[in-house]
């Protein structure tokens, strides 16, 4: 709650779109985690999909939802 998730993704994501070639970043979240979604959300990220049983939590399987950030393009 003070900032500092928001800070460091920023940061992350400069560097990625500074010094990689990627035309968009892809994340994968629990939808349980609603801290994460709103973090995604006021960074710029939209949401793509939704899959069910993803990943294994030991024996619980999760669900993903799915987010982009599409690579800010200079004005012209």
């Amino acid at each position: 709650g003070k900032g500092y998730a928001r800070e460091a993704m920023m940061a992350v994501i400069a560097n990625l779109f500074a010094t990689r070639n990627l035309e968009r970043i892809v994340a994968d979240v629990d939808p349980r985690n609603k801290a994460s979604i709103g973090l995604l959300l006021r960074l710029g990220f939209t949401e793509t999909h939704r899959a069910k049983g993803t990943w294994q939590v030991g024996d619980e399987l999760c669900d993903s939802v799915y987010f982009a950030l599409k690579r800010p393009h200079p004005a012209e």
